[in-house]
């Protein structure tokens, strides 16, 4: 009879794979994302095939960390639990989307299309990207 192997649990961190290579960027305090070898789109969330042409060939590369909010939810909270925060849909400077938070920054502050920029907290559940605002960001897009 075989012993069937241990079930994962939703937090435990990858051991492999291109998760466990990003978490490592991290770990290592370098926010770095895929760059696809043939088709040159950057890629997240880390996967084995760009989602473009299905490459291989998916290489990390350091990334600028600038961005801009693209959308954001307030979760509502009592004060006594910390009070409103808020998640964010960041639309980073080479392309890729990526949810996160700015949680320095209160969440009546966070306005669509804010200029941010990223930097890696270390927290007791492991590196995380988070975002704070950035007055010296990116352009307003032209119309």
């Amino acid at each position: 009879m075989t012993t069937p192997p241990p079930k994962a649990t939703p937090d435990a961190a990858p051991e492999a794979g291109p998760d466990a290579v990003f978490r490592r960027h991290l770990e290592a305090g370098e926010f770095a994302l895929q760059q696809c070898g043939d088709c040159g789109i950057r890629v997240f969330q880390p996967r084995m095939l760009c989602p473009a042409c299905g490459s291989d060939r998916l290489d990390w590369q350091p990334v600028s960390g600038r961005g801009r909010i693209h959308s954001r939810a307030v979760l509502k909270q009592r004060p006594e639990k910390g009070g409103d925060r808020a998640i964010v849909l960041v639309d980073l400077a080479e392309g890729p989307r990526m949810m996160s938070r700015l949680p320095d920054t209160p969440a009546q502050d966070i306005v669509i299309g804010m200029a941010v920029r990223a930097r890696i907290l270390q927290g007791e559940e492991g590196p995380a990207v988070v975002f704070d605002p950035d007055p010296d960001g990116l352009a307003e897009p032209s119309a």
